[in-house]
């Protein structure tokens, strides 16, 4: 019998970054020798976005965590704060100190100023910075050379630079602090440092060791600006082994660092702490680590790891789309762009049919087990802003599952097999509790446009699976958020062009939309119209002022439309003409008591508006046998005629 699964959350950003990846690979590989369940709560963007409005979109996802279904915590928060400089570790740092009971552990940096109690975990980046001081000391021989460490005090940089300063003194090596300099981590750093090197203001080393690839990058490439050659002149190293260091011109130098092993240690922490009784399963060597070899020093690349990286970041427009699906390179962004799906789903008019594309897009982000699109119950309305948390109710609108050969293409129905169906947002997702045969590792993505929250995205993978979500799946996401906007902007647009501005009751137009809708849908004996004409509109505008002879407008539309029932509807065809339209069984009794309802509507409105006159309508109708009737203009024409006797005889009658 299976039992449920306890469940491990990470908390991070970025998920195609190469930390978080070396994150998810340690977390994933002992979460699954433990028959643990992950649910990834990321960001698809860094916390640092330019883009402040999308970015608070993105954000949003943390605030969907329920702790108490947790049963222990992971919080990257060397990405989560970036040096200080995130609103994401607010945030999350917030919800733990709220609701938080489980174990916690914090990856690479403290979390500052919290309630909460968690452990922290440490990247070994000490002992790679000795390893990287060897090789540039040792195997080229290198005398003079200098630090580029990132902000100082940070801790990355503080332990980073003390792997050099080791190095050195295990050597007899006097540490000159002249040699050591510090930056942000960025591109931009390691240019400053090129431009005073190249101006004279130190003079040119034999090697800078850099804090991290980007520095080294914007060092290296600098440097040859100005004429210094790298490595003849400069050797330069970086650390952290990214995709941009293996493919800039002069291929860096780097470290993978051994965030999957810390990574798996902070897992084990969490099971001594849930499950003390249990076996501790040895963390293995992740491949893949270690000193990575580019041009920047002078040796000879390491040919496979760069082809490999290489490989990952092609786009081929030329897909072999027989071949076999192990063959086919998995999150292929070439896929992705050749299948013009953002056209495919702007192009959509209703619901059913751009969710109904969505699901058959899904097979681009394989591989996958199970997809679900889970929106807002009432995602379609723009008037309904929400840019921070989640409804009390969300519903799964699409629900895409590879293991299984039964398709549900019927997703708007609210049925069983299509998986259609609303829940409680403080659950997260109910499919997570299910019992099931494998580890699973759930991604939970924001689903937004720009500030404004519709809903999440649910990835669910088998935790063995080497493939995490990366660029394919943020720029499928976008592709569905953009989607999911421009149909909510079309069906207000058609919305409003099917509504008068005023009142809020059909215009013409839409009218003749909704009537025949009507027929369509009711089996009927009589077709009823009532016309309704407002009595001395010209009188209120001209004493009170058009805003006076608004207000008279809109108490007509209200007089009506509160007593239009679901197989009526309520029109202002123009003026201070309004007519209501039903399709249904209607006897004279029934119409005297909707005339008289509508009067009684109005008794009251003028009794609370306290206004200096009084709102009347003077009105009209007839009915028409199904059999007999032509055209709705015609039964609105004779309602008409029947409406102008009536108002003569209140003309008589009744004072303004």
């Amino acid at each position: 019998m299976l039992k449920k699964r306890k469940i491990i959350a990470l908390i991070t950003s970025n998920p195609e970054s190469m930390y978080q990846k070396r994150v998810m690979q340690g977390v994933f590989c002992q979460c699954n020798k433990y028959g643990y369940d992950v649910a990834v709560f990321s960001t698809l963007v860094h916390v640092c976005h330019y883009y402040k409005d999308y970015l608070q979109g993105e954000l949003n996802i943390y605030n969907l965590i329920n702790c108490d279904l947790l049963d222990g915590i992971i919080v990257t928060a060397l990405t989560l704060s970036d040096n200080g400089k995130s609103e994401a570790i607010k945030i999350v740092k917030k919800i733990l100190d709220e609701n938080a009971k489980c174990p916690i552990v914090s990856m690479d940096e403290t979390i500052e100023d919290c309630n909460f109690k968690y452990d922290t975990v440490y990247t070994d980046d000490r002992s790679a910075f000795k390893k990287i001081s060897r090789h540039v000391f040792e195997k080229h021989g290198c005398k003079n050379v200098y630090f580029l460490a990132g902000y100082e005090g940070h801790n990355s940089s503080t332990v980073r630079l003390a792997g050099f300063i080791d190095y050195l003194r295990e050597n007899d090596i006097p540490v000159d602090k002249n040699k050591i300099f510090y930056g942000d981590f960025w591109y931009s750093s390691g240019e400053k440092l090129a431009d005073d090197i190249a101006e004279g203001k130190y003079e040119i080393p034999d090697a800078v060791i850099c804090a991290s690839d980007h520095m080294a990058i914007g060092l290296t490439n600098r440097l040859v600006e100005h004429g210094i050659s790298v490595p003849e002149r400069v050797i330069v190293t970086g650390y952290d082994s990214t995709q941009e260091a293996i493919m800039n011109d002069i291929s860096i130098t780097t470290f993978s660092p051994e965030v999957a092993k810390a990574a798996a240690e902070a897992v084990n922490i969490i099971r001594k702490k849930i499950e003390p009784n249990k076996q501790i399963e040895d963390i293995p060597d992740f491949p893949r680590s270690g000193l990575k070899k580019g041009d920047s020093c002078g040796c000879n690349p390491d040919i496979l790891y760069i082809k490999k990286r290489i490989t990952d970041s092609i786009y081929s427009t030329h897909q072999n789309v027989l071949a076999d699906e192990e063959a086919k390179k998995p999150y292929d962004i070439s896929r992705l762009l050749e299948s013009y799906m953002y056209e495919s789903l702007i192009s959509t008019e209703s619901e059913y049919d751009l969710l109904n594309k969505i699901y058959h897009c899904v097979y681009l982000i394989a591989p996958y087990k199970e997809y679900y699109l889970c929106l807002k119950e009432n995602w379609l309305d723009k008037s309904d802003l929400l840019t921070k948390g989640y409804p009390p109710k969300m519903k799964i609108a699409v629900r895409s599952r590879n293991d299984v050969s039964e398709e549900f293409p019927d997703i708007v129905n609210m049925s069983e097999k299509t998986g259609y169906y609303s829940f409680d947002s403080s659950e997260m997702f109910p499919e997570m509790f299910k019992k099931h045969d494998k580890p699973s590792v759930y991604y939970f993505s924001p689903v937004h446009f720009n500030e404004e929250t519709l809903g999440y995205s649910v990835l669910k993978c088998d935790l063995s699976q080497n493939e995490k979500i990366n660029y394919v799946y943020r720029n499928w996401i976008r592709n569905v958020n953009n989607a999911l906007e421009m149909l909510r902007i079309r069906l207000r647009i058609l919305n409003n062009s099917m509504h008068d501005i005023t009142t809020g009751l059909y215009n013409r137009r839409g009218m003749y939309i909704k009537f025949e809708e009507l027929l369509k849908s009711n089996s009927f004996k009589d077709i009823f119209v009532l016309m309704a004409d407002m009595d001395r509109l010209k009188y209120i505008n001209d004493t009170f002022g058009h805003s006076e002879g608004d207000f008279g407008l809109k108490s007509i539309a209200n007089a009506l439309s509160s007593n239009t029932d679901v197989n009526e509807i309520s029109v202002r065809i123009g003026g201070d003409e309004f007519v209501l339209i039903g399709i249904g069984d209607y006897n004279q009794s029934r119409i005297d008591q909707k005339l008289k309802s509508i009067e009684d509507k109005l008794v009251q409105i003028n009794k609370h508006s306290q206004k200096p006159y009084n709102i009347y309508a003077s009105m009209g109708f007839c009915i028409e046998k199904a059999e007999k009737f032509c055209d709705i203009d015609s039964l609105i024409k004779l309602a008409d005629e029947k409406m102008y006797i009536n108002k003569k005889e209140n003309h008589k009658n009744r004072t303004v």
